[in-house]
């Protein structure tokens, strides 16, 4: 009797165990939220949080903006059809740090085939797309970067420039201020 009693037992644990198996493997066929649609809703969550840099397309209202704020300039001087220009936009002005430290600037964005752009390029040399000029906020010129550039070289070209505004601005508090402003 024991005997029957343990076979009994195994084979109603068997059959529980392959009818969990079932069900399980039933499920994980039809899961309640698909991966596909998990993953595009994170990616969403992402893009609505990535952070890009501000451009203006005015000059004249940034320049002013700049000089009101006591913020520097970083002027990006771009074509629309230049797939260098385009993959900054995409790729290195979308990038976090970038965005955080752009805070600090004000940012212009300067087509060089429109007719404002074409005589900015002259005022300012530029004659390469992509260029990006910084200059302090009384338009005293600072860095150049040409051509496309990774976040790491422009992330530290923008703290370079903040350090020379705020070394500038020391200096002309100390009384050197005709040495600077143009």
């Amino acid at each position: 009797m024991p005997n029957k009693l343990i076979k009994t037992t195994a084979t109603w644990v068997a059959t529980l165990a392959a009818v969990a198996g079932v069900v399980a493997a039933s499920r994980w066929r039809e899961p309640r939220f698909s991966s596909d649609a998990l993953v595009a809703n994170v990616a969403t969550d992402l893009d609505v949080q990535r952070e890009t840099v501000e451009f203006s397309t005015d000059f004249d209202e940034a320049t002013r903006r700049a000089a009101l704020e006591n913020k520097p300039l970083l002027l990006f001087f771009m074509a629309q059809n230049c797939p260098h220009s385009r993959a900054m936009l995409d790729e290195t002005f979308s990038n976090e740090e970038i965005a955080r430290l752009s805070r600090k600037f004000v940012c212009v964005e300067i087509d060089v085939n429109a007719e404002n752009g074409e005589r900015l390029c002259e005022e300012f040399g530029v004659n390469v797309s992509p260029t990006i000029q910084f200059a302090t906020s009384r338009g005293v010129l600072l860095q150049r970067l040409t051509r496309n550039q990774p976040a790491s070289l422009l992330e530290r070209q923008m703290e370079a420039a903040l350090t020379s505004v705020a070394w500038r601005a020391a200096r002309i508090e100390e009384g050197a201020s005709s040495t600077f402003v143009r």
